[in-house]
């Protein structure tokens, strides 16, 4: 749906599975995975610690992906509906 709202072919394409959930983070946040890995009782893979390093990685907002050629299909209900799904 990200895709769809943001005009992007693939919103989270990442090299291979890690690198994608990298980028997931990157957008999403670190904490909201932190709590859903407590929640289901799952680890990081070591793989993404590393590529993660130190950095926090705060939850972004979708304001920051709006552009010109978007803001047709970014209102508000549809980034509230994404953000409810994601």
């Amino acid at each position: 749906m990200a895709g769809m709202i943001f005009r992007r072919d693939t919103f989270f394409k990442g090299l291979d599975n890690f690198d994608q959930l990298l980028k997931i983070i990157k957008v999403l946040g670190k904490e909201d995975l932190d709590k859903y890995l407590k929640r289901y009782n799952l680890r990081m893979p070591i793989e993404v610690k590393k590529m993660m390093g130190s950095k926090e990685w705060p939850k972004q907002p979708w304001e920051n992906f709006i552009t010109a050629e978007n803001m047709e299909f970014a209102n508000e209900d549809a980034l509230d509906l994404l953000d409810k799904m994601l």
